[in-house]
């Protein structure tokens, strides 16, 4: 078995030794500076990807004013040889970008080997896991999603500016009425905390939870 690079073994001795270890009434542990000056994933790799012209769409979402772009208009194929070579104008995800949008970019356990080796490792905590890494790029005032709870915990790693967390008490496991949720929805606030570069969060399964972006920021949850 190969030996994960020091900064992924941070992160999964802190998932494995403080994360798993918590008790049932904790909801969540935040753990400032954990990583330093990290690289796991940084702002030119997301730029990387989505200046592939090959990207593939279905792993993108882009939300610019509160709304869900269709991204059809950056689908493209030109004519080669009477076969049809398909690509991304990526002028109409810059174009979105430029005005403030914001960015989720799925799959990033199959697109980059260092977090998938990191994913790897994470999922030997349980016989039947499966870990999926998703980029959210953020900017001020922009958020891919509103008040939400995820049906999985979650392992959030941040990887650049700054962005508050609100964490409202766990509730009942479900499947349905898991987004937009509104303040009342969310139910009582529990903490609220400022994430920077290098921090790392572990979030129970559940557990109602809205980010407000205060400057350029990304993060793989």
């Amino acid at each position: 078995m190969t030996e994960l690079p020091p900064q992924l073994r941070q992160v999964r001795d802190f998932f494995f030794k403080q994360a798993l270890a918590l008790s049932p009434e904790r909801t969540y542990l935040h753990q400032p500076e954990l990583i330093k000056n990290q690289t796991i994933f940084r702002l030119e790799d997301l730029r990387k990807h989505l200046n592939n012209p090959f990207l593939d769409l279905d792993f993108v979402q882009i939300i610019d004013k509160g709304q869900l772009v269709d991204l059809r208009a950056a689908r493209c194929f030109k004519i080669v040889q009477r076969r049809q070579i398909k690509f991304v104008n990526r002028l109409v995800l810059q174009q979105h970008l430029e005005n403030g949008a914001a960015c989720l970019l799925e799959g990033v356990d199959i697109l980059e080997p260092q977090v998938n080796q990191l994913a790897t490792a994470l999922d030997r905590a349980h016989s039947c896991t499966f870990s999926n890494a998703v980029v959210f790029f953020s900017q001020r005032g922009t958020e891919a999603y509103r008040g939400h709870l995820d049906t999985d915990d979650v392992l959030a790693i941040h990887l650049a500016g700054a962005k508050k967390w609100r964490l409202h008490r766990r509730q009942s496991p479900r499947r349905t009425h898991l987004v937009e949720l509104g303040e009342s929805e969310m139910g009582p606030l529990e903490a609220e905390l400022v994430m920077h570069a290098g921090d790392v969060l572990f979030l129970r399964s559940g557990t109602p939870h809205q980010t407000y972006c205060s400057s350029v920021t990304t993060a793989i949850p």
